[in-house]
Order: structure tokens, then C-alpha cells, then sequence
């Protein structure tokens, strides 16, 4: 007898990874702030993964092969429909795991880039490196929802000034999805948030993206809006919107 039982319907999530091992204060919180409003800056970045993806699916690492096995761990039945990685950039990529730079105060750095950090494969000289990179993201690409528009978007400092987010972008033209984009910052990229004066709960994010030679304010969004995506490629049905192909 033919089973005419109807295939499983996909449960399409949003995940997000965050940059760990930042334990410096976030920037803009009053002395005089309540307790839960003075928050580290992973503590931060993780709180701002929150807000954006399904609950159970944030996640902090410290490197690009823990990040891979978090992808690989996903339930068959859920299909990614957003991904984010939320905190620290840099010109060459996204930091998963680091720590601050004692020489910098405004610096975040890796002892061994190449593990701690997502890159474009192609730029990376080690094979080790460059086969452990792009491991993550052919995984990535597998757990993609192949039918609604997908997005992935790097909120963080610089990355969209390098080639990570046209590597990830052309992982997924190749797998030949028909709808994405992916999105990255040229400039800095600082997540802020409003707070309740008593509480120290968060009340909104209010995220900015700041010229990193003049420090002027380009952009402060509002009511937890993402700032448009200063480099993005993709495609798109929407004659509306022009997206560059990756």
C-alpha cells in the first residue's frame, strides 16, 4: 500500500551566532544605570541575537569548527529562513571568539584568526583553515529554507568592507536558491539599546552605524530596525529591489 502521507512541513527559524569573550562594558550606560542594564558587550551582542532570532537558536562559540557543529546539530525538520552574526567585525571577516586588544582599547582581537573567525576561503593561505572555513559554510547553505527569501546578515563592524559577505553570497547562487541576501557593514557597527530607568530591562535597540574616519553618525535606527546593509548582494523577484549578484 503506497504511503500517501503528506511530507513533513519544514519548521522555518531565524538563528544567530555572537561574538564571546568580550567582557568590556557597553559603551553609552550611565554609571548610575540599574544593575541589569550594565551589560558586557557579548552580553550585549547576545541580548541583540535574541531579538532577532527563534528562541533556542543563539549561540556563542569560540571558533568557526564549533560553529559548524552547532549547524550540524539542527533537528532534520528545521529550515533556516535568517541568519545573523552579531558583534565583532573586522575588513577580512566576523569574529565568533577573541579577545580585547591590550594595546587598543577600541581593538578586538584572535590569537589564531583563522580558527576564531569566518572568512572568505579563498583568502585564507593555511588549507586547513580555508577547508575548516568553507566547511561552515557549505553546512550553512545545507540547512537554508529553499523556498522563501532568505537572508543572512553580518551586524558588525567592517566586514562588509572584504570579501566575506560576496564568499557567502556566492555559496548560495551556486546552490541556486532563488531568493537572498546577504548583507554586511562597511563602516562601525555598534548595537545600542534604551532601557528602562529602573528595571535596566531593554526596552528597544536603537543600533547605529558610525563613519569609522570622521566617528559621524550615519545612521541610528529605531523601534529594533536593522540599518540598511551598506554592501548586500543577491537575487530577487521584486523589481523593486536591486540587489548586485554575488
Amino acid at each position: 500500500m503506497a504511503d500517501d502521507k503528506a511530507p513533513a512541513v519544514p519548521k522555518v527559524e531565524v538563528l544567530a551566532f555572537f561574538t564571546t569573550n568580550d567582557s568590556r562594558p557597553s559603551l553609552g550606560v550611565n554609571v548610575k544605570a540599574p544593575p541589569a542594564a550594565k551589560l558586557t558587550s557579548t552580553e550585549r551582542y547576545k541580548k541583540r541575537a535574541e531579538s532577532l532570532a527563534t528562541a533556542g537558536r543563539i549561540h556563542g562559540v569560540d571558533s568557526v569548527q564549533a560553529a559548524t557543529a552547532v549547524l550540524k546539530a539542527l533537528p532534520a525538520d528545521v529550515k533556516l529562513e535568517k541568519v545573523f552574526f552579531v558583534g565583532h567585525g573586522f575588513n577580512d571577516g566576523f569574529f565568533f571568539h577573541g579577545r580585547p586588544d591590550p594595546k587598543d582599547p577600541d581593538n578586538f582581537i584572535a590569537d589564531n584568526g583563522n580558527v576564531e573567525t569566518l572568512q572568505d576561503p579563498a583568502k585564507l593561505a593555511d588549507a586547513s583553515a580555508t577547508k575548516q572555513h568553507e566547511e561552515f559554510i557549505n553546512e550553512l547553505v545545507k540547512h537554508l529554507h529553499n523556498s522563501g527569501h532568505i537572508e543572512v546578515g553580518f551586524l558588525s563592524c567592517f566586514t562588509g568592507g572584504g570579501s566575506t559577505v560576496t564568499a557567502v553570497g556566492k555559496a548560495l547562487a551556486k546552490a541556486g536558491f532563488p531568493l537572498f541576501k546577504v548583507g554586511g557593514y562597511k563602516n562601525d557597527y555598534q548595537t545600542r539599546y534604551v532601557f528602562d530607568s529602573k528595571s535596566g530591562a531593554i526596552l528597544k535597540w536603537t543600533d547605529e552605524i558610525i563613519d569609522d574616519k570622521t566617528k559621524k553618525v550615519l545612521v541610528k535606527e529605531d523601534q529594533n530596525r536593522i540599518p540598511a546593509y551598506e554592501k548586500e548582494c543577491g537575487k530577487s523577484n521584486d523589481p523593486l529591489i536591486f540587489l548586485l549578484p554575488c
